[in-house]
């Protein structure tokens, strides 16, 4: 990419994910020197992106963790011999407004944005980092102002992507530079490539892919799992909406990790290590956790698996169980009674109820609603869109 200040060369993997950047940049206003000679000669930084590591002109920079980053710098831009913690306060959408000083809580930075992602001038510090809407490094390089959305840059100003969707042929009505189906305080498009839920005319597809990992992961677990899922929640064929029936499909699989295949967070992705035994099964952001190999209280794995539920937290769900006195589990309320996000995974009744089919999709068909359904309404699930307390 190029303007009249600098030159940004890009190197990416085919999944889009960037492997670096090189600015050059020169020096302003350029100098004439002596005996003919011509300086302002360019300022050159190159900067690599080994996953969360980042590093500029081959030293250290940044590492991103899931509550904000490891900074290398002080506030003065001079290099630190130990990194500090920069904490991330986000919006609902997953969008940095406010970073903080790990070893004092100092606000370092206020973000403000319009909805599309352009900037405020209004804030704190805004250039402190540029980690900002959607979790994604804006670029103010020479005035490019561009979001890197891992497949594709995003131009906020324009509210387009640079280039077109990779999936287009999946979203025919919708433009393939558009981003989020143009409502982004509803929707987020953490890659710029793919989406959990899709609702086209009254059909629903919900895609998912769980993968197991680690020395217990086995396909006859695999099989478990999925006969978990495909009892509980392949159950629901259709759900209802605004007077509205929408039939339900569940595009879901379970397998296990093959030798020396990379970890892939497309949106669809999502990781599980198998642990030994009845320990705790988790869900953690959404698209990683454990699950146990064992059932509880001597019940086997077929009477007591936490599949099911643990999918309810994949999917965007909260726990809706509490303690009694006698520490025993029960529904937050009523509603609950039964729901898979409530009842214990050994009992045998357990049913995805209106509830958790509400949380779950209300938010799309509201969206699809909207458009009066003359385009596919497309809903990713991440850690920033999940079921709010």
């Amino acid at each position: 990419m190029r303007n009249s200040f600098d030159i940004l060369h890009v190197t990416d993997l085919t999944d889009g994910r960037k492997l670096r950047a090189i600015r050059s940049i020169p020096s302003t206003p350029p100098a004439v020197a002596m005996e003919g000679g011509t300086g302002g000669e360019a300022e050159t930084t190159v900067t690599d992106y080994c996953g969360d590591y980042i590093y500029e002109d081959g030293a250290i920079e940044r590492i991103n963790t899931p509550a904000g980053y490891l900074s290398f710098r002080d506030n003065y831009g001079d290099r630190l011999d130990s990194p500090r913690h920069i904490f991330f306060l986000r919006d609902h959408l997953g969008n940095n407004r406010v970073a903080l000083d790990g070893s004092n809580g100092a606000i370092m930075q206020i973000n403000h944005y319009y909805p599309f992602g352009m900037p405020m001038n209004a804030g704190l510090n805004t250039g402190f980092q540029p980690w900002k809407f959607g979790g994604k490094e804006f670029d103010r390089t020479a005035g490019l102002d561009l979001y890197d959305f891992e497949a594709r840059a995003y131009d906020p100003s324009t509210a387009r992507f640079l280039r077109h969707d990779d999936l287009t042929e999946k979203y025919l009505p919708l433009s393939p530079y558009t981003y989020c189906a143009n409502n982004p305080l509803l929707m987020v498009d953490p890659t710029g490539n793919d989406a959990r839920i899709c609702v086209e005319g009254n059909k629903i597809t919900v895609t998912a892919n769980i993968i197991l990992t680690g020395a217990n992961a086995t396909d006859e677990l695999a099989q478990a799992y999925s006969s978990d899922i495909q009892n509980t929640w392949g159950a629901v064929k259709s759900v209802s909406y605004q007077d509205e029936t929408y039939e339900v499909n569940w595009d879901i699989t379970v397998r296990v990790m093959s030798e020396n295949e990379e970890k892939d967070f497309n949106g669809v992705n999502n990781y599980m290590e198998v642990v030994d035994g009845d320990q705790k099964s988790n869900v953690k952001n959404t698209n990683t956790g454990q699950l146990r190999t064992e059932g509880r209280y001597g019940l086997s794995l077929e009477n007591d698996n936490p599949m099911s539920h643990e999918f309810g937290h994949v999917l965007g769900l909260r726990d809706k169980y509490t303690y009694n006195s006698q520490r025993e589990t029960i529904p937050i309320s009523e509603r609950w009674n039964n729901d898979v996000m409530a009842t214990p995974t050994y009992k045998s009744n357990r049913i995805i109820s209106s509830g958790s089919l509400t949380n779950l999709f209300q938010p799309v068909l509201r969206v699809h609603s909207l458009h009066n359904k003359s385009i596919k309404s497309v809903h990713n699930i991440s850690q920033s869109n999940r079921e709010k307390r």
